[in-house]
């Protein structure tokens, strides 16, 4: 196990006077405590995480007075092992004892691995002592939660074909399909001579055959979904709910809580539709010249949103557990985050959600969706593992990050970032730097400094919704690297040396600046031989690159501009 890395989770959690979701610190002073075994249950549940034991949270994570490693060591690896196992089924993990603090403080540390599942150890990870409903737990925050019994569902059922989406809504008839629906969908067939059709002629006999309708006649919950007039008559909470937010965080001001507010209801195809359009309005866009014709650029591609609108709907669960759940879209003015009801089914996990493979977990569903007409074209999905893929390809084509999936036992989420990753100035001046080692915080950090002046710790905290202690991580290597530099105590900004190259004008501009004595536009104009017109968007221009400031406001007749 690597030491330094060891030392630098204690260290942190010194600096936090807490541990973390990754980390759990615990003092084991003379034996070890039964809630170790919470604890890995819950990383093994989880994303995995490291359990370092012998250190006092109570005296500021210091060695912990009678702490004898060699106990703890034995009780672990009897806890861990075939024998007497304390969880089941039991995680892969390393266990190692460490030295750190130069040698003087010395710690058990076990890395716990997220629990490796697939058909024949389904999960979840639990203390066998308090039995499945009750030893079950997951890592949120600092804290080991007990999963709920949804969760635990979830985890058991992930490798069982789930067949949710082809059973009958009991009560209806196909009568309650939308004939201008279906006779797009069977036209749609007709032309591509499917053989899904084949065979059959009747309507009703062609929707069986799609699994829209069971064979006595009554709609599955995929036809439902996809052809009913109004599926929320039945299901009066399966839509798409938009939320606008105006900062990067929930409101709790109750006359402020969101900027604005849609519920995206209807068949699936308009749900999507509906959200796609709701989103791009509170995006920032600009028009590019393609030929002869403007076209619209919104700072996060239309293809990216509604690919992952189309996956929350598509891939959620539709189990009775959760019908009374929607598909949660909430805008904030750093990202969107798209969250549905149900984690990742069968192998899929984060790490190859984007492998270009497909797996389906509402089969029947998925099937109508490739075949059911959008009213503007084209059908909803393709089903051909391509989805994440592109959507990522879209994103770094627009020069914004790809999107970060986050799947836990009860739910999937995806969030797509904003912040203007997508202007053609920031990439250019990406471009001129070093951007060897540079993560994702450190670009978003970058595109946030890019636009602002000056920016606190607090202010990126807020806007790129970071921990303060990672802000100032990345601050401080930015600043290593010479993109940054501390403008005033507390404010960072972009060092003006670090930006790009100037433009002819703008050299010509900057030129006949000068530090100390204030020159207006006509003096500027005079100097140049450019007229206030051409001068302006290169001023402002300049002043948002940091080369100059302005000294009054855009409105006022004083304002003049000095070198920064």
């Amino acid at each position: 196990m690597d030491t330094a890395q060891v030392q630098q989770r204690v260290d942190r959690a010194r600096a936090r006077s807490s541990d973390d979701s990754a980390v759990e610190i615990k003092a084991s002073a003379k034996n070890l405590p039964k809630s170790v075994w919470e604890s890995i249950s819950a990383f093994a549940n989880t994303s995995g995480g490291l359990i370092v034991l012998g250190l006092s949270e109570d005296d500021g994570f210091t060695q912990a007075d009678g702490f004898d490693p060699s106990k703890v060591v034995n009780q672990l690896q009897a806890g861990l092992g075939t024998e007497a196992p304390k969880v089941q089924p039991v995680p892969n993990y390393e266990l190692d004892v460490i030295d750190i603090d130069g040698g003087q403080t010395t710690v058990v540390a076990v890395q716990i691995s997220r629990l490796d599942v697939h058909q024949d150890l389904p999960g979840p990870c639990f203390v066998i002592d308090k039995g499945i409903q009750r030893g079950s737990f997951r890592r949120e925050h600092d804290s080991d939660r007990r999963l709920s019994p949804y969760e635990i569902h979830q985890i058991g059922e992930r490798w069982q074909r789930p067949i949710v989406d082809r059973q009958a809504v009991t009560g209806r008839a196909v009568a309650d399909f939308d004939e201008e629906a279906v006779e797009r969908l069977i036209s749609r067939l007709e032309k591509e001579n499917s053989r899904a059709i084949s065979g059959v002629s009747t309507t009703a006999e062609r929707l069986v055959r799609l699994n829209a309708v069971t064979a006595g006649g009554e709609p599955t919950m995929a036809g439902w979904l996809t052809l009913a007039g109004y599926p929320q008559q039945e299901f009066p909470q399966l839509f798409i709910d938009v939320a606008v937010h105006p900062g990067g965080t929930k409101s709790s001001d109750a006359e402020v809580r969101t900027v604005d507010r849609r519920i995206c209801d209807g068949r699936i195809p308009d749900m999507i539709s509906d959200a796609v359009q709701v989103c791009l309005r509170h995006l920032s866009v600009r028009t590019t010249i393609d030929g002869v014709e403007g076209r619209n650029e919104y700072e996060i591609p239309e293809e990216v949103l509604r690919e992952a609108f189309t996956n929350a709907v598509m891939h959620r669960d539709y189990s009775s557990a959760v019908l009374g759940q929607q598909v949660a879209v909430d805008l904030f003015r750093d990202r969107i985050e798209i969250t549905n009801p149900g984690g990742l089914w069968g192998d899929r996990t984060v790490e190859n959600i984007a492998d270009g493979r497909s797996t389906a977990r509402n089969e029947a569903l998925v099937q109508l969706l490739m075949r059911v007409p959008m009213r503007s074209g084209g059908v909803v999905a393709e089903n051909l593992g391509s989805g994440v893929p592109r959507m990522n390809a879209a994103m770094r084509e627009h020069g914004l990050l790809e999107p970060q999936f986050r799947a836990e036992p009860g739910l999937t989420s995806v969030t797509i970032f904003r912040h203007g990753f997508h202007t053609t100035e920031f990439r250019s001046w990406l471009g001129t730097r070093e951007t060897d080692g540079l993560g994702r915080d450190h670009i978003r950090l970058l595109a946030y400094l890019f636009r602002n002046e000056k920016v606190s710790v607090s202010e990126a905290r807020h806007a790129l919704h970071l921990d303060s202690d990672d802000v100032r991580v990345v601050l401080k290597d930015l600043v290593a690297r010479g993109a940054v530099s501390e403008r005033e105590p507390g404010l960072f900004g972009i060092n003006v040396r670090a930006r790009a190259s100037l433009t002819v004008t703008e050299q010509l501009v900057f030129d006949e600046m000068h530090s100390d004595q204030p020159r207006t536009i006509a003096q500027l104009a005079q100097a140049t031989g450019k007229t206030a017109v051409q001068l302006r968007p290169v001023l402002r221009s300049l002043v948002e690159s940091g080369h100059i400031v302005a000294t009054a406001p855009p409105t006022s007749r004083n304002r003049a501009y000095l070198r920064a």
